[in-house]
């Protein structure tokens, strides 16, 4: 059990989060359209010193071929 947390909320924010941990049905994939934004509104409340580094700390070399050519 997690501490802090009531089980009740830990479990609804798993079943509105958990639809988004794919994309077309392949689990791992970064996508900027969705980590720009989020990295930016890490930066713009103080959690990153900028928004840029995020892509310099992701890589897509173990990925199948097919989604690392995306």
């Amino acid at each position: 059990m997690i501490p802090y947390f009531p089980r009740k909320l830990l479990s609804r924010s798993l079943e509105l989060i958990a639809p988004t941990w794919t994309h077309g049905g392949r689990w791992g994939e970064i996508r900027t359209e969705l980590m720009r934004p989020y990295a930016d509104w890490l930066a713009a409340n103080g959690v990153l010193a900028t928004a840029d580094g995020w892509a310099d700390a992701v890589r897509t070399d173990l990925l199948p071929d097919s989604a690392a050519s995306r």
